[in-house]
């Protein structure tokens, strides 16, 4: 349903039946959404495994809308966030067909 375009409708999908429903909400969200806020909240709005859902989205909305996408105060206080920069930085650096290593 998801890769035929099912979370295509009006309302959103529950997100409430597992990964499938999840991605489905995800893709209806990100779709709908003109900021990393706004993806997330929409998300966690739908209801049904909220924490999940907003989680998941965020993660995908950080990918759609980049770091500077999210808003310094949620950033605040978020544990190893320098490392999680450096990893995300190496992510950023394979997916473009870089060296995520340094090692060519």
């Amino acid at each position: 349903a998801v890769a035929a375009g099912g979370w295509r409708t009006a309302d959103p999908p529950t997100g409430e039946g597992g990964a499938a429903d999840a991605l489905a909400l995800m893709l209806w969200v990100l779709s709908r959404s003109a900021s990393w806020p706004d993806a997330v909240l929409r998300a966690i709005a739908a209801g049904h495994a909220t924490a999940a859902n907003g989680a998941l989205t965020g993660a995908l909305a950080g990918a759609l809308y980049g770091i500077g996408g999210v808003p310094p105060r949620w950033r605040t206080g978020v544990l190893q966030a320098d490392r999680l920069a450096v990893v995300a930085d190496r992510l950023a650096v394979a997916a473009a067909g870089g060296s995520a290593t340094g090692h060519g």
